[in-house]
């Protein structure tokens, strides 16, 4: 199994139960000594994740590093939405966080179903079907005979 595919699916499981744990020393649990480092991994990590991974980097350490902004930033943008507003709420500021993450951690589910089964349908060119993954169009011959070559 590739890098990919098995963090196709490990990600959005990390979001959600991350999500499902911010939110359980949130509201149901408040006095856990666990409380901070699992708001705070949430915070920092999970926001940011569940937008980054739809850009399908390959470097590790530039996925982190816009995962840290992004998540920054996220949780930044919505708190000074709230607090604009006059509905400065802490809690309030969370759940809408967990809700983001969780839609975003299903819409990345949804995509990697949605490339798996893309990439097993074999490409018919006598039907006219698109080309998948698996097999890139070449185009080359359209544009050149549109255009012209160019040999520089």
């Amino acid at each position: 199994m590739s890098r990919a595919s098995w963090l196709n699916w490990l990600w959005p499981l990390i979001i959600i139960l991350s999500a499902a744990g911010a939110g359980l020393v949130t509201f149901v649990f408040p006095t856990t000594v666990a409380r901070p480092p699992l708001v705070m991994w949430f915070l920092f990590v999970c926001p940011g994740m569940a937008v980054v991974r739809f850009f399908r980097l390959t470097e590790i350490a530039v996925e982190w590093t816009l995962v840290l902004a992004f998540s920054i930033a996220i949780d930044a943008c919505i708190a000074g939405i709230f607090l604009y507003a006059g509905w400065w709420s802490p809690p309030r500021i969370l759940s809408i966080l967990i809700a983001f993450c969780l839609i975003g951690a299903i819409l990345q589910l949804v995509v990697g179903i949605l490339s798996f089964s893309s990439v097993t349908t074999p490409h018919d060119e006598s039907q006219g079907l698109a080309p998948t993954l698996s097999q890139p169009a070449d185009y080359s011959s359209e544009v050149e005979s549109r255009v012209g070559r160019y040999d520089g």
